[in-house]
């Protein structure tokens, strides 16, 4: 019988392969993680003896290995091998490795934050190693971070390799467990995202003391690491506010139209804000500027090139117009932008074969980070309050109902606030916080997400001016906030020019993968409900999973369960490509197959087809289930669902 292996099938297949336990002596301890747990400095042993990953093809994936020895080490190395499965390979240059280090938080805004040192900036091990970092004290955890890159062409499968640790130059192994699935995360983002980057706090412009961020000699330096920083972000499936472009470059028409066509041209980049020159005057923005950009934007466009399509307004002047009382200021300043917008429309020698640029134009949303209240009436198309303002159905439906009625947009954010019980990007909350939101965002149809910045190295201080900050000894930024503002850090200090990474932003990566999971479920749920004659939205055909993960916009998971919802996830794509709808009806299951399906067994008990509708099994069911198809192939699918 030929055997088509769903995950679950995978890791039995990886679990009884032949390989060495991890090697440990009585000084070290040596165990590794998932990328779902921060390693808190005082935690000094764990029980997992092998890294285990398992991802999608074109899918970044993170895993820890964690040392500790009652005894000083001097000398910290890894050495990668290939990951094979069978005559396949993943070479191990997919393989990224990180020292993270770690940062003494001794203030928390609430009691659920623990007093500890916590893990965020991630340093190239190679880097760190130059540096002198490569050690431990006695007692002291040493922790590595591994992102492995599945490369898009990969064969799916169970993959095995062998790394070694080698500390003062005894060598330890560590077995590497991978599974890839049998499909593909999209190219495209679909998710739209408004974080921003600060010039300033990028680089010292003016030659001030700050000696944690790079040093730029000329303006062709600034826009080599704007660039830099903007394609690293892309990678993390982050589109920056602006496009990469000085000041300057921002109120030249044609340079902004040359920068938009290279995002509308780059899958990695779903959004982009036009740039509005804000001015002292009444109106608050120059209406004649974002007129001409904007024509420049219409000219060099076509149909097939459309510089519009991914283009959004979010205009800082008018910031949070309910807290800093600029309610009047944010009304004119939209009745700006929707005389120009339709001004723009009425002139028909614009639009001659840019029938999809006009549509761009007349859709484009303009973002006002604000809830919906009455007196902001007529500022804004687009609504974008904090998270918390969609934790009850009760919230969500103040903004479905105006979209549905007056074709509002929907976006969210986060920042200072909310706190904690909501998610936060701080660095002293679990990484289910973070990761989460990109989960939340789907199934709430929120369209898109705004950061106000991702790079903050000062520090705001109780005289509410900035001070130059320690980025690698300092991690609060705002007040009492450690982490707010800031996902990355500057290489300067390694004598990389470009940012570095955090577990944070790979969280935050690892939560819009998730929504890229939820999104390919969906476009084949639609193709399933026609077939099926079935009417099931996304929201609610994952709300088992969802439910396990959050209560509203609250996190309720701070362990692993959020590596297991992904996981079960996967199967249900895997299931959905098959033509395989799984539901769950009164703690029942309730399962459509095509007519191919020959046998289905439920936790190993044969389940009858419905007489009165022969695509459609009826099982008794428990909390976490096995079910096992068969085809008339011959071909086995083995998956996972719990209730």
């Amino acid at each position: 019988m030929k055997k088509l292996l769903f995950p679950l099938l995978c890791s039995l297949m990886i679990l009884t392969s032949a390989c060495a336990p991890l090697s440990t002596d009585g000084a070290t301890n040596i165990w590794t993680e998932t990328n779902a747990v921060k390693v808190l400095r005082s935690v000094t042993s764990g029980k997992n003896k092998k890294v285990t990953v398992s991802a999608a093809k074109g899918e970044y994936e993170g895993a820890q290995i964690l040392i500790n020895s009652s005894e000083k080490i001097e000398n910290i190395e890894i050495a990668l091998n290939d990951l094979t499965c069978g005559t396949h390979k993943i070479a191990k240059t997919n393989v990224a490795v990180y020292r993270q280090h770690y940062f003494d938080l001794q203030t928390a805004y609430d009691s659920s934050q623990k007093k500890d040192r916590y893990p965020d900036a991630l340093v190239p091990f190679d880097a760190s190693a130059k540096a002198g970092e490569n050690r431990a004290d006695a007692n002291e955890t040493f922790a590595i971070w591994l992102t492995f890159k599945i490369p898009e062409t990969a064969e799916s499968g169970a993959y095995t390799a062998e790394f070694q640790l080698i500390l003062d130059g005894k060598r330890h192994s560590v077995p590497v467990e991978l599974t890839v699935y049998d499909f593909a995360l999209p190219k495209e983002n679909h998710v739209r995202t408004a974080f921003a980057l600060w010039i300033d706090d990028l680089c010292d412009i003016w030659g001030n003391a700050n000696p944690d961020v790079h040093k730029v000699a000329n303006n062709a330096e600034v826009k080599t690491l704007l660039q830099n920083y903007t394609n690293m972000l892309a990678e993390y499936r982050i589109s920056t506010t602006a496009l990469p472009l000085l000041w300057n470059e921002l109120e030249d028409p044609k340079a902004v139209a040359k920068a938009a066509k290279e995002a509308t041209l780059n899958p990695k980049i779903a959004s982009y804000s036009v740039p509005v020159k804000e001015i002292e005057a009444e109106d608050g923005i120059s209406e004649y500027k974002f007129k001409e950009t904007l024509l420049e934007l219409i000219r060099q466009s076509t149909n097939d090139i459309d510089l519009l399509k991914k283009a959004y307004l979010y205009i800082p002047k008018i910031d949070e117009p309910l807290s800093q009382n600029t309610i009047p200021l944010a009304i004119r300043v939209n009745k700006i932008v929707e005389k120009v917008r339709a001004e723009l429309l009425a002139d028909a020698s614009l639009w001659t074969g840019k029938q999809q640029v006009k549509e761009s134009l007349s859709a484009m949303q303009h973002v006002l980070t604000a809830d919906y209240d009455p007196r902001l009436e007529g500022a804004a198309q687009t609504w974008c309050p904090y998270f918390s303002s969609f934790d009850t159905e009760e919230q969500r439906n103040v903004y479905y109902e105006r979209r549905n009625a007056y074709g509002e947009g929907i976006w969210w954010y986060g920042c200072v606030g909310p706190k904690y019980p909501y998610p936060t990007f701080h660095m002293n909350n679990n990484i289910a916080s973070a990761r989460t939101i990109g989960w939340m965002q789907k199934v709430y149809d929120i369209e898109g997400q705004l950061y106000w910045t991702v790079n903050l190295s000062k520090q705001m201080r109780e005289d509410d001016q900035y001070h130059i900050r320690d980025i690698w000894n300092d991690a609060y930024s705002f007040y009492d906030i450690a982490g707010d503002g800031y996902l990355v850090y500057a290489g300067a200090k390694y004598g990389i020019d470009n940012a570095l990474p955090s577990i944070r932003l790979e969280a935050v990566r690892d939560g819009f993968e998730d929504y890229e999971y939820l999104w390919l479920l969906e476009e084949t749920l639609s193709s399933l409900n026609e077939k099926y004659k079935t009417a099931y939205s996304l929201a609610e055909y994952v709300q088992h999973l969802s439910d396990k993960l959050f209560d509203g916009t609250k996190p309720t998971v701070i362990d692993e369960n959020v590596t297991l919802a992904k996981n079960e996830l996967s199967d249900l794509i895997l299931a959905a490509k098959y033509g395989i709808l799984i539901l769950n009806e009164n703690n029942s299951l309730c399962i459509y197959a095509p007519e191919n399906i020959v046998s289905l067994k439920i936790n190993g008990n044969s389940a009858s087809r419905d007489q009165a509708n022969k695509n459609r099994f009826h099982a008794d069911a428990v909390e976490n289930n096995t079910l096992e198809f068969i085809n008339s192939e011959e071909k086995t699918f083995i998956i996972r669902y719990s209730l």
